[in-house]
């Protein structure tokens, strides 16, 4: 893949290199709509130059909306040197709206047309339906001899992009990217991973669906399916012939279960890439079974967002780091990232920035992790999760969670706790949660502390029936 600095030379790149190709395929009123790379370029040159005209230049512009082209060509748009472009989660509720818009200064918003009428008393608004006039328009001003493309470029250090993550204390922080932020995993070693055929189900306001899968397929010229629900996801993936997906845990486990015949029917799947939460080595050993790969991966909104990927498939693992970034471990144990992909700072949140980074410049990502022999990178929890125990030993719940899970036939997941300034573990398991049950898990468990250290050996063990409360990625609310 040949070096581009920006999403403006990545458009340029697939339309002459893949012109007609499908590059997106959608549903729309019942049939499936197909759009070429060369129409991609068409269309959002475009809408930027009349947003242009319109006087969006230079605005912190929102977009929001399920997966759809529209979202795609809005996103685009205003990626590529017309705005500061601002991903706002579809579920948004009103009052997280508003903080989000006065956060990030958000004066403009582009939204599908589920959206729209109920933004429009609050703020500038434009539906993805009336972008398709001013497509019309911005054709006949580049006709015209309109230059607004070439004019607005941007350049690699361009701050280009605001997305929203909770942080490790759960403040919601506007994280700053740039175009070569995006752009160096846009054209990673990690692309040929993405496939042929994929589709895209995680939300696209989400850093890692709007750049490991959105900014990807326009680099390797593969064809992305939109997926606006999860209803329409089963069948989607039985009759796509996708080669790949991107998903959180939760939805693979899915695919496994209540989704399997849709499974069975996916005769080109080779590969799924899977983060967001933790990957139970289990899920990862049934696919392998079907002959499909589980790649786990690594990231943060930071780090633009992926910081490794497990193309090894070493067990355990959330893999190597990309060549774009470097991972070190600290004493504590706290992962840190250094490279092309971390962003610069927090917007307006100067106090954040400066406790997000270390004195010589690594960011900080409040996980813990190791790394083994080969630099192959493993995580172990997160700083904010460690038990602190009275003895002043340090635990960290993840860590015996992921042991209980993959040594302990029939548990799904478990949840480790401080009762007494001891360890409990909760197991989640299909079935029977009766006394035998009981005391079967019992006996497992006494027989993992025997591999323990004293202070990490789990005291106490209840069974349930119903699966942990987890929020929007999978991740256990704790």
């Amino acid at each position: 893949m040949q070096k581009l600095n920006t999403v403006r030379e990545l458009i340029d790149f697939a339309a002459q290199t893949y012109a007609d190709k499908p590059a997106y395929v959608e549903q729309v009123n019942g049939e499936m709509k197909t759009v070429s790379f060369r129409q991609v370029k068409e269309d959002v040159d475009a809408l930027e130059t009349a947003l242009n005209a319109r006087g969006w230049k230079g605005r912190h512009i929102g977009v929001m909306g399920v997966n759809s082209y529209g979202w795609v060509r809005a996103y685009l748009a205003a990626l590529c040197g017309l705005g500061v472009v601002v991903p706002i989660p579809a579920d948004t509720p009103a009052e997280g709206l508003k903080t989000l818009v006065r956060t990030a200064d958000v004066s403009v918003i582009l939204a599908d047309d589920l959206f729209a009428p109920s933004l429009k008393p609050l703020i500038e608004t434009v539906s993805f339906s009336e972008c398709e006039a001013l497509i019309e328009d911005g054709k006949k001003r580049i006709a015209a001899g309109d230059s607004t493309v070439r004019e607005l470029a941007p350049a690699g250090d361009d701050f280009s992009k605001i997305i929203f993550t909770s942080g490790t204390t759960g403040e919601r922080r506007g994280v700053m990217l740039s175009q070569r932020n995006m752009m160096c995993i846009a054209t990673s070693e990690f692309i040929p991973l993405a496939g042929n055929v994929s589709i895209s189900i995680l939300p696209m306001s989400h850093a890692f669906e709007s750049v490991c899968h959105v900014l990807v397929m326009l680099s390797t010229g593969g064809l992305l399916y939109l997926c606006p629900s999860l209803r329409l996801f089963p069948p989607m993936v039985a009759t796509s012939g996708a080669d790949s997906l991107y998903i959180v845990p939760a939805l693979a486990e899915a695919l496994l279960t209540r989704f399997r015949p849709f499974l069975d029917k996916a005769r080109n799947l080779k590969r799924l890439i899977c983060g967001g939460a933790p990957v139970p080595q289990a899920l990862v050993d049934a696919y392998d079974k079907l002959g499909i790969q589980v790649m786990t991966g690594y990231g943060l909104s930071e780090c633009a967002p992926l910081v490794s990927l497990n193309t090894r498939m070493k067990k355990d693992a959330i893999g190597m780091p990309g060549s774009y970034c470097k991972v070190r471990i600290a004493d504590d144990g706290e992962i840190q990232v250094r490279g092309e992909n971390v962003m610069k700072s927090y917007y307006k949140n100067e106090a954040a920035t400066r406790a997000a980074f270390t004195e010589d410049g690594w960011f900080r990502t409040g996980d813990l992790g190791r790394l083994d022999e080969d630099g192959c990178l493993y995580l172990t929890g997160r700083i904010k999760n460690l038990i602190i125990l009275g003895n002043g030993e340090n635990v960290s719940p993840e860590e015996l969670e992921t042991l209980a899970v993959n040594q302990i036939p029939g548990v799904r997941d478990a949840l480790v706790t401080e009762e007494n300034q001891t360890l409990a573990i909760a197991l989640f398991v299909e079935g029977d949660t009766g006394e035998e049950a009981l005391a079967n898990a019992r006996a497992s468990i006494a027989e993992l502390n025997k591999t323990l250290p004293a202070y990490k050996r789990l005291m106490s063990v209840r069974l349930t029936a119903e699966p942990f409360a987890t929020n929007a990625t999978g991740k256990k609310i704790r």
